[in-house]
């Protein structure tokens, strides 16, 4: 003989049983009534399409916050070769070879002669040539000379005759031979001032031009 509350639990059991039997059969209708329904759009909706999206169109989120800049261009500096050749020298006692200046005398239009600071002795050749005179009387120590092209401004690297000059060297009246210097070259004279009184420098364009021939002279 079953109990009474064996039989109110199997009672509970079935209507359970009933129940997730009825949830089961509604869910599989409402999938396959979903299934055939066609496609509904909303009012005003844009249609549903695969195809690709124009990029020009489309912003990247850092766009929105990426700043404005403008660009300059900057040309490559481009280098003389006579940059590259420049001589180290002793610019304190070449300065003090330049205070010894006696004379000079500059060349006709484009002449010049004076000291650049910690670049060296310049003199620039014109029509005629230009010559400075140093008293080296007292002077009692070989002189190690070094004469050179100052570096081109870059529209005339091109230019075949810009910074080429002829130079020669006396002492005391004494011709130490005619020499001609570029803007690819530099030249080392040695000079022994022992009882001479008189180096003088003469520099001329060379090649009947003057364009940058920016002759210098300096103390090693």
């Amino acid at each position: 003989m079953i109990s009474k509350p064996h039989l109110i639990i199997c009672k509970e059991k079935k209507q359970l049983c009933s129940s997730l039997y009825l949830f089961g059969l509604l869910m599989a209708c409402g999938i396959l009534v979903s299934a055939c329904k066609p496609n509904e759009q909303k009012a005003g909706a844009q249609p549903q399409t695969n195809a690709p999206r124009d990029a020009s169109k489309v912003q990247s989120p850092s766009e929105s916050v990426k700043p404005k800049i403008n660009f300059v261009a900057t040309a490559p500096k481009t280098q003389s070769p006579s940059e590259s050749v420049k001589p180290k020298i002793n610019f304190v006692a070449t300065e003090k070879l330049y205070k010894k200046i006696k004379q000079k005398k500059l060349g006709t239009g484009a002449g010049l002669i004076r000291i650049e600071k910690n670049i060296g002795i310049l003199i620039h050749p014109g029509a005629s040539p230009s010559e400075v005179i140093f008293d080296v009387s007292d002077m009692r120590e070989e002189m190690k000379l070094t004469f050179w092209i100052s570096g081109l401004p870059q529209k005339f690297l091109d230019s075949t005759g810009a910074g080429t000059v002829g130079y020669e060297v006396f002492v005391d009246g004494k011709p130490l031979g005619r020499k001609r210097v570029d803007r690819f070259t530099n030249q080392t004279l040695l000079v022994d001032p022992k009882g001479a009184s008189k180096l003088r420098i003469v520099v001329d364009d060379d090649d009947g031009a003057q364009t940058c021939d920016w002759f210098f002279m300096g103390l090693q």
